[in-house]
């Protein structure tokens, strides 16, 4: 599945360079992690945003809000957010601090473990 660059970079023009952002290709769109944690992403022209259980309900109660399910295993964590939802920056920024603080309240994760061939 493509993703649409030009959301791409929306985001990572308004993501505070204060965060050490990974980015990466995964679930057939382009996503952000924080502390490797995937955070926020991009599938075609929808943002995924992981917001955890406080905002996951009422989140889904919205319009053009969605649960995310990626190769029929839904995420309970995360909701994919259609692009009518997302047209403006302030939109945007909503979505992307529900991603930030939740992410931000997990544990970081150790170093990736080398895989043995």
């Amino acid at each position: 599945m493509k993703y649409e660059t030009a959301l791409v970079e929306r985001i990572r023009s308004l993501l505070d360079s204060d965060f050490e952002m990974q980015e990466k290709e995964m679930f057939g769109g382009y996503c952000f992690l924080l502390n490797r944690h995937m955070c926020i992403g991009v599938i075609g022209n929808s943002l995924l945003t992981r917001i955890g259980p406080d905002h996951y309900s009422k989140s889904l109660a919205q319009n053009y809000v969605k649960q995310f399910d990626y190769a029929g295993r839904p995420m309970a964590d995360v909701v994919c957010v259609e692009a009518e939802l997302i047209e403006t920056n302030e939109e945007l920024e909503s979505w992307l601090e529900k991603g930030l603080s939740f992410v931000k309240s997990l544990p970081e994760k150790g170093a990736p473990s080398e895989k043995v061939a």
